[in-house]
């Protein structure tokens, strides 16, 4: 009985004295009280209050009935309300707020003293579906990344996402992120969730132009991202420099920092959980954003019943397009040849009473189709990824079960065309082809109980093929390039099993995963990812949880992709392996132990503490020397551990985050031991939202990250023959791997952001200063610069100029704007 007061019951305190019962009588009173959290005691602002009149005739009109029973309010920020000169009469007092369940009871006034009533509200971790067609909630919460919120609906849609989170996830490391997060985070030029994810205590980059997360000390390809349940590959635009999955198309956004569900493989170092959302019936049509990056648009809508919804939203860079045309009107050589686009999309439809189907798809492509000068000659490249699924929702049995049928790829192509010699220092890139396919069947009976069981199984295949370059330790190109072919092919079969238990004060999810398949390296064939959380609650304050898990991760990038910062040389690959006979499965093992605490209902604090170790883990050759006809990988292994620490100030009209890292990275592999790439050390976050009043939003963010590890590489002289022909003159080679340290870096950015409501659309705009205090951060490494002798060496006057490593420049102190609409 205790717990069910704790978690559900309403509080009810009712002073009502005795009052004259002469029914000639006309009592009038104040009605007053509190709405509080029930489980804590704390006070709930913006909780709306209705006061409803009971036994009035029902032959008087609607406008009658509403004008004379019925009367609202809001509670203020010590939770109180009061409603004003009440007759006599019995009435019912409701109560709701979002992420709460709303409660209601009866008061009576009865004379001139002031009845007070207080109500408790307890925690409902809803989940904001906007078109719920199979009629039972998703507990997944498909609606904690509220679409455009602002003021009270966001603050408290921002709670709610945080209490979904804790209700469906025991281990204290998973974040639910909103939109809220996103705009406080101060994207570059446009809202980027992967930008957002950056802020989070644990993830870092390599630098500012990088939308790569790097993960408590594992690179981006050991992170595992899904979309709808399907795995995502290589996530990015513009040579990593923008994520590739549009805001405006998610309804749900979990990263799981640590430990993860058993019902996805994969993910060694975190996963990434991303559910699309289906089309609503809100009044608006469609959405944009207009910023110096890209346009974007999302249109969605449902059906007045329910039977239907779509959602589509589509990205593209017009740079290129602006560039062109002012070519065509006269200006020489101003065209960009560079573009990408994205496109997501779902369809939502009933299928008789009970049963849905789902149906999405994401579709994202990088092309440059000309030539830069001093950057690229004689090259079109085009690459991309994107996947697609359709899902059938229906009841088996009295429980919802959903089947998956879905596609990823990643595909790459670079072709060299004839063109005239301009001269240029520019070089010509080699060609390649490049393709990775994953297919799934997937099912799974989802958890309509908090301690229910669930399971599901999961068949799979992948399938990887690249012919061109080898892979090499930098981006940059040469023309003497070794070329080498990579192929690989992987099935596999999964079936898994996961429950929830109440222990007394305990709360424990334990389950496993038992995968088979196609042999690889050094990997068992049959083989067991077991998985284990245990929450303690010691108030309603107060959590402690502790998680382990084991995994098996098939899918490893063992070479970069893109363009550098700089422009200077062009590598579109992300070379995949895939476990078979020479590639083992990836095993990671994490520990997690995390501690949250609410200071109140606005403010929450944590900690977590981990450690992750892995085996099979594909590694760049450490060995020192020659850069020439090397292995184009190594099998060793990686260790992590480290500490997150974050506070949170989740609503008012200041709301705000700060989050700190110590952590440390190291590997192994033939022979060697080294720091991981991904080894910082130290790295803080800080964001901060101002509301300014009549639309107006101040955003700041400042980042600071210890420098992480890189290898210093000689790039080695050639020569080449009338044919184009090279030879090396001095081969490229490379020192030990890891053992010099960038520096640290680190950037403040500002934004101001601007919305108003008119009738029927919506207005708004940005303006952000990155970089505001001018930080000369170093970019991504490019190589060493030898020696060399400076002055009038012939006659004598020698200037021996020291060797440097060369670095891309960070980014400058750089103004960007956008336009926002919604209608």
């Amino acid at each position: 009985m205790t717990r069910l007061f704790g978690v559900g019951c309403v509080l009810l305190m009712v002073a009502v004295p005795p009052g004259p019962i002469n029914g000639q009588a006309v009592g009038r009173a104040d009605v007053r009280g509190s709405i509080v959290d029930a489980s804590t005691g704390e006070p709930l602002q913006d909780a709306i209050v209705m006061l409803e009149r009971i036994g009035v005739a029902d032959s008087a009109s609607a406008s009658t009935r509403a004008s004379i029973t019925a009367r609202t309010t809001r509670s203020d920020s010590t939770g109180s309300y009061v409603f004003a000169d009440v007759a006599r009469g019995r009435y019912t007092l409701r109560a709701s707020r979002i992420g709460y369940h709303a409660q209601q009871l009866i008061v009576t006034v009865q004379g001139p003293d002031d009845p007070r009533v207080s109500l408790g509200l307890s925690i409902e971790p809803v989940a904001l579906e906007p078109l719920n067609v199979t009629g039972t909630a998703d507990v997944r919460g498909d609606r904690t990344f509220v679409h455009d919120p602002a003021g009270e609906d966001a603050d408290a849609a921002r709670i709610a996402a945080v209490r979904a989170r804790q209700r469906l996830f025991l281990p204290g490391d998973v974040r639910a992120v909103t939109r809220s997060d996103l705009r406080e985070s101060v994207t570059l030029g446009e809202s980027d969730l992967f930008r957002a994810l950056q802020r989070l205590p644990g993830v870092s980059t390599i630098d500012e132009y990088s939308a790569e997360l790097w993960m408590r000390g594992a690179a981006f390809d050991q992170m595992r991202i899904y979309v709808d349940g399907i795995p995502l590959f290589n996530p990015l635009h513009a040579a990593g420099a923008f994520g590739s999955v549009s805001p405006d198309a998610i309804g749900a956004a979990y990263l799981h920092a640590g430990t993860q569900p058993v019902s996805v493989e994969g993910g060694a170092a975190g996963t990434l959980e991303l559910r699309t959302r289906a089309g609503e019936d809100d009044g608006e049509y469609a959405a944009g954003e207009i910023s110096l990056v890209s346009a974007r648009l999302a249109v969605d809508d449902a059906s007045s019943t329910g039977e239907r919804a779509y959602m589509v939203a589509a990205r593209r860079t017009y740079l290129d397009l602006l560039t062109r045309l002012a070519e065509r009107l006269g200006m020489d050589d101003v065209a960009v040849p560079y573009e990408f686009l994205d496109i997501a999309g779902r369809y939502d439809e009933r299928v008789g009473q009970q049963s849905v189907i789902e149906a999405s798809a994401l579709v994202q492509v990088d092309a440059l189709t000309g030539d830069v000068p001093d950057v690229l000659h004689g090259t079109r490249a085009r690459w991309g990824s994107g996947l697609a699924r359709v899902s059938l929702l229906t009841p088996v049995h009295g429980r919802r079960t959903r089947h998956t049928v879905g596609v990823s790829t990643f595909a790459s192509r670079v072709r060299n065309v004839p063109v005239e010699q301009t001269g240029l220092d520019a070089p010509i890139a080699s060609p390649s082809s490049n393709t990775l396919v994953h297919l799934t069947v997937r099912g799974e009976l989802e958890r309509e109980e908090r301690t229910a069981w669930t399971g599901g199984y999961e068949m799979s295949r992948v399938h990887v093929d690249y012919r061109g370059p080898a892979p090499r330790s930098t981006l940059r190109t040469v023309p003497v390039q070794d070329t080498t072919e990579l192929h690989g092919s992987n099935v596999r079969a999964a079936l898994w099993l996961e429950r929830r238990w109440d222990v007394g004060t305990l709360e424990v999810s334990g389950g496993a995963r038992l995968e088979t398949g196609s042999r690889a390296r050094s990997t068992p064939r049959v083989r067991v990812a077991p998985r284990v959380a245990v929450r303690w609650q010691p108030s309603a304050r107060t959590s402690v949880s502790t998680a382990f898990a084991h995994g098996f991760h098939y899918e490893q990038a063992i070479a970069p992709a893109g363009v550098s910062p700089d422009l200077d040389n062009f590598a579109s690959e992300v070379l995949w392996v895939v476990a078979g006979d020479e590639v083992p499965a990836l095993r990671s093992s994490t520990v997690t132990a995390t501690a949250e605490h609410w200071l109140s209902t606005r403010w929450l604090v944590g900690a977590t503490a981990w450690l992750r170790w892995s085996r099979g883990v594909a590694h760049q050759d450490p060995t020192p020397g020659l850069d020439v006809g090397r292995r184009s990988f190594v099998v060793g292994d990686a260790r992590a551990r480290g500490i997150d620490v974050s506070v949170r100030r989740l609503a008012g009209r200041w709301t705000g985050s700060f989050g700190y890292s110590l952590a440390a990275a190291d590997a192994s592999a033939a022979g060697f031991d080294f720091p991981a790439d991904e080894d910082q050390r130290h790295v803080v976050d800080l964001t901060s939202a101002l509301a300014l009043g009549r639309g107006w939003v101040w955003s700041a963010a400042y980042t600071y990250a210890a420098g992480a590890p890189y290898t210093r590489f000689h790039e080695g002289n050639y020569e080449c023959d009338a044919t184009g022909a090279c030879t090396w003159l001095t081969p490229p080679s490379r020192e030990s791997r890891n053992a010099r340290r960038r520096d640290a870096t680190s950037s403040l950015d500002f934004a101001l952001d601007w919305s108003r409501r008119f009738s029927g659309w919506t207005l708004g705009g940005f303006v952000q200063l990155r970089n505001v205090l001018g930080a000369e951060n170093q970019g991504r490494y490019a190589h060493f610069e030898p020696p060399w002798c400076g002055g009038d060496c012939a006659n004598g006057a020698p200037v021996e100029i020291e060797g440097f490593d060369k670095f891309h420049p960070g980014l400058p102190r750089l103004p960007l704007i956008g336009l926002r609409f919604a209608f």
